[in-house]
C-alpha cells in the first residue's frame, strides 16, 4: 500500500478585527463633547457671539423699509449747550419746549432724561415743567432701575414730585448690551416688583392709549418665586433689527426752541428729546435713543 502521507495542517488564524469606521468617525462623538464642555467654562460666550453674528447676518439679508421716517430727535447737542449754558438746564426751559410744541401738535413726545430728583434751585421751573406736561397730554417721560439707600436692592427712579403725576405714560430705559457692545436687544416690559412698565419706545407705539396694547412679541421671562419688591424683572424680550442705513431727522434744541416754524414741522409727528452731547445725560438714555426710534419707524409706517 502507498506511505501514507503526512498531512500537515497550519494552525487556524483568528480573524483580523475590522476597522469599526474610518478615523474621521472618532469626530463624531468626541467633538461635540469638547465644543459642549468649551461653552460650559467660558460661559457660553463665543456660542452666544457666533449666535449674535447669525442674527445679524440674517437681519442684513431681510430688506427693511426705506419709508420715510415720521420720528424726529430734537437734540440736545453740543450748540444747544452753548446757547443755552451748561448742563443740567433749569426746567423750566424745557417747559418753554412744550409750550413752543404746543401749537403744533406732535403725535407724542418722549424725553430720553432722567427726572427722578427735584430741582432744589428752581422749585419754580420744576412746577411749570408739570403744568406744560399736563398741558401737553401727550408727554412719556423714563424710569429706570438704580441702587436703593441700602446699596443691595433696587429701587425704580421715577420722576420726581408733581412730574410723576402729570406725565401720560412712564416708559422705562433699561437695555441690555450683548457681549460684542452692540445693543439689539430690549425688553418690552420691566420694573421693580409686581410693577412693570412698558419699554419708553413701546409707551410711545402705544399712544394714544398708553398700557393698552395688543399681544405682545417676544420671549416671556420664567419666574418661579413672587416678585419681591427690589427685584427688577425684565419680560418680553425681543430682538431688534437696527438699521444703520436708515437715516433719522435730528434737529437741534435750541433751533426748535426759539424757532416757530421749525417746530410747526413737527406737527403730528413721534418727538424724542434726548442728549447727543458728549459727556452729559444717564448711559441708560443715551443709549436708548436708537432703539427708540427703531420701534417707533416699526410702528408708525
Amino acid at each position: 500500500s502507498p506511505a501514507a502521507r503526512a498531512v500537515t495542517t497550519e494552525p487556524t488564524r483568528a480573524p483580523e478585527s475590522t476597522p469599526s469606521g474610518p478615523p474621521s468617525a472618532w469626530w463624531h462623538w468626541w467633538l461635540p463633547g469638547l465644543v459642549a464642555a468649551i461653552a460650559i467654562w467660558t460661559g457660553f460666550g463665543p456660542l452666544q457671539r457666533l449666535d449674535l453674528l447669525a442674527f445679524d447676518l440674517i437681519s442684513s439679508l431681510v430688506p427693511t423699509s426705506r419709508a420715510t421716517p415720521t420720528s424726529v430727535i430734537v437734540a440736545i447737542d453740543e450748540r444747544s449747550l452753548q446757547q443755552l449754558g451748561r448742563w443740567p438746564w433749569p426746567r423750566r426751559i424745557h417747559a418753554q419746549l412744550l409750550e413752543r410744541l404746543h401749537d403744533t401738535a406732535p403725535k407724542a413726545i418722549a424725553f430720553a432724561v432722567m427726572f427722578d430728583q427735584r430741582d432744589a434751585q428752581d422749585v419754580e421751573g420744576d412746577a411749570s415743567f408739570a403744568a406744560a406736561i399736563a398741558r401737553s397730554g401727550r408727554v412719556v417721560l423714563p424710569v429706570a432701575p438704580t441702587a436703593a439707600g441700602d446699596g443691595a436692592s433696587l429701587r425704580a427712579a421715577v420722576p420726581a414730585g408733581a412730574l410723576d403725576e402729570a406725565v401720560v405714560a412712564l416708559g422705562h430705559v433699561d437695555v441690555e448690551i450683548d457681549p460684542d457692545g452692540i445693543l439689539r436687544r430690549l425688553y418690552l416690559r420691566a420694573g421693580v416688583g409686581p410693577t412693570k412698565w412698558s419699554a419708553l419706545a413701546q409707551a410711545l407705539a402705544e399712544m394714544p392709549q398708553p398700557g393698552v396694547s395688543a399681544l405682545l412679541p417676544g420671549l416671556r421671562s420664567r419666574f418661579d418665586t413672587p416678585a419681591a419688591s427690589s427685584t427688577w424683572r425684565r419680560d418680553y424680550e425681543v430682538l431688534l433689527q437696527l438699521d444703520p442705513k436708515l437715516a433719522i431727522e435730528q434737529v437741534s434744541y435750541v433751533d426748535v426752541l426759539n424757532d416757530a416754524a421749525l417746530a410747526a414741522r413737527l406737527a403730528n409727528r413721534v418727538v424724542l428729546v434726548g442728549a447727543t452731547a458728549a459727556g452729559i445725560g444717564s448711559g441708560r438714555s443715551r443709549r436708548c435713543l436708537p432703539v427708540a426710534f427703531n420701534i417707533v419707524r416699526t410702528n408708525s409706517r
